[in-house]
């Protein structure tokens, strides 16, 4: 289990990423001034790439500008769910 409460951030794409969106979402801790911000490139590549088979990881990301914090290859929606559907 990973939890971040904090403050985040949008920021151009760094040049080794070849992501089509052209912005890194970040997380800014609260050691920013002397160790910098927390990329989302970062994070997938050190916690999710290494990750085996069959294993569960829940984050939860309570900051602004990191909706695909995790850098993950799909997106999770409620456009298209019917109203029927939609707890109320």
């Amino acid at each position: 289990f990973i939890q971040f409460s904090g403050h985040g951030c949008r920021v151009l794409d760094s040049t080794v990423d070849t992501e089509a969106e052209g912005y890194d979402e970040a997380i800014i801790p609260s050691d920013f001034g002397s160790s910098g911000m927390i990329r989302d490139t970062l994070l997938f590549k050190t916690l999710l790439a290494p990750t085996r088979y069959g294993v569960t990881m829940t984050c939860v990301f309570d900051s602004c500008d990191t909706g695909v914090m995790m850098d993950l290859p799909y997106a999770w929606s409620t456009k298209n769910d019917r109203p029927e559907a939609v707890p109320k």
